[in-house]
């Protein structure tokens, strides 16, 4: 064979081989990583995820309701984009960049300093907080007043944190040498302050206004001096996501310009006396470790129907935020929104009471969970005990007939959603037993319901 048609024949093999290994290569990487979530998949979804700790700064729970300075600014931008907003909080702070790459969730907002090591692995947006990063200590420091005197100190942070970086930073710019000692992933900085406060650490080092803000707890706290330049707090997203980052970065700038940003900073940053009572509160859960004040007597009630107590909690917040007197339009009253007649079936007395609500709901809801024994999964049959005691048994009933009449599967939540969606439409609830039901209306409970309880489940022991 010639030599031109032998080297014509050994490129073609390698175009062949290098063809199937690119082909191999593709292959591997559409089955490793998850199909692109950016703006319009998340739009798709209807639903935009926070990352993000609980904490006082970020996102808390306050009889039943959410707040925080991160969760107030992404809860607008959500209802700007028409997005429901879900938080999904991370057990450890190093598993935060993790869990934004493999995509539980959109953005991470989080009191999230820029840093260069962060840069490299996410995309920030543009800063909304500027800070300085404190060195704090108790009252009775006396020996450190300035940064030459941590040579030899004892400092806690965590490791995965920028303050661990500006003390190695300080470290080989002042030729000293700071013992560093780390704290566990799953412990906020609020909570190295707390121990800094009762003496059982030395020295930390905090942004200065969570440190500001955690001396309207611990008075005793004493801000010693800055270590560092001004450091830009921001959201992180995916780098695959820049169109989430462009709706991000317009957001804040129209914040920053209308003045919606100083409203929220100056509420949670400067209302000293308004956090120092929420914080004293007992439906202050990150400090109490209670959802409310009614915690007993849902614990109570809930022993006797052997459900989760965070599960009526949940249902409680929901229908009346834990308002006892509340009332609706409808007739239903207390804290679980019951109709009188429905409630005396299960206690007697005064139905507005909250021990006597709290249990007959608790009964009903029960009796709810027996009737639907035959959906096997025990959370999705918990979605068909909240679906009937908002719409009513009579319309879940339909609901999973027309499921089934659908192909659907209707022992599924998505089967028994779709169903009851349609059944809002005349051609569907015209040959229903139970007619016309909201169901959109009793699919959006569903899901807020169901989302308090996850968040109750998360931030307090069983």
């Amino acid at each position: 064979m010639a030599p031109v048609n032998i080297m014509k024949n050994r490129i073609r093999v390698f175009l062949v081989i290098f063809l199937v290994v690119v082909a191999v290569a593709l292959a591997v990487y559409l089955l490793c990583y998850p199909a692109l979530r950016d703006l319009p998949q998340i739009k798709e979804s209807g639903r935009l995820v926070m990352l993000t700790r609980n904490n006082t700064t970020t996102f808390f729970i306050y009889r039943g309701f959410r707040y925080g300075f991160e969760y107030e600014l992404l809860k607008h931008f959500a209802d700007e984009n028409k997005l429901k907003l879900k938080v999904k909080i991370i057990n450890a702070w190093d598993q935060m960049i993790p869990a934004l790459r493999d995509k539980t969730g959109d953005i991470i907002a989080s009191n999230f300093t820029i840093t260069p090591q962060r840069a490299r692995r996410v995309s920030f947006t543009e800063p909304y907080l500027v800070t300085r990063e404190v060195v704090v200590a108790s009252d009775k420091v006396t020996d450190v007043a300035s940064p030459e005197d941590l040579d030899g100190k004892t400092v806690h942070v965590r490791r995965s944190s920028s303050y661990y970086q500006t003390l190695k930073h300080l470290e080989k710019s002042l030729g000293i040498r700071i013992n560093v000692k780390f704290v566990d992933e799953d412990v906020e900085t609020e909570e190295i302050l707390y121990m800094v406060s009762k003496g059982k650490f030395t020295l930390t080092v905090a942004d200065s206004y969570i440190a500001e803000l955690q001396k309207t707890f611990y008075p005793n706290l004493k801000i010693l001096f800055p270590v560092s330049h001004d450091r830009k707090i921001a959201w992180a997203v995916r780098k695959s996501s820049p169109e989430l980052l462009k709706a991000l970065n317009s957001y804040i700038k129209k914040i920053k310009k209308d003045g919606y940003l100083n409203i929220i900073r100056n509420k949670y940053f400067r209302r000293k006396k308004w956090f120092a009572r929420i914080a004293s509160h007992p439906g202050f859960t990150l400090k109490s470790g209670r959802i409310s004040e009614f915690d007993e007597l849902i614990k109570r009630a809930a022993a006797e129907v052997a459900l989760d107590w965070r599960f009526i909690a949940a249902v409680i917040s929901v229908e009346s935020g834990f308002s006892p007197s509340r009332k609706s339009w409808a007739g239903a009253v207390g804290l679980m929104q019951l109709v009188p007649r429905t409630a005396e079936k299960y206690v007697r007395g005064d139905v507005s009471l909250p021990e006597n609500n709290i249990l007959a709901g608790s009964r009903y809801l029960k009796e709810l969970y027996k009737i639907f024994a035959e959906v096997p999964d025990k959370d999705t049959r918990l979605k068909f005990v909240l679906a009937a005691y908002n719409a009513g048994m009579g319309h879940v009933w339909d609901a999973m007939t027309l499921a089934e009449e659908l192909g659907l599967d209707k022992h599924s939540w998505e089967g028994l959603k779709k169903a009851l969606e349609l059944l809002s439409k005349k051609q569907y609830h015209s040959r229903a037993k139970y007619g016309y039901v909201r169901g959109w209306e009793t699919v959006n409970y569903v899901e807020k319901v169901w989302e308090k309880y996850q968040l109750f489940r998360t931030l307090v022991s069983e």
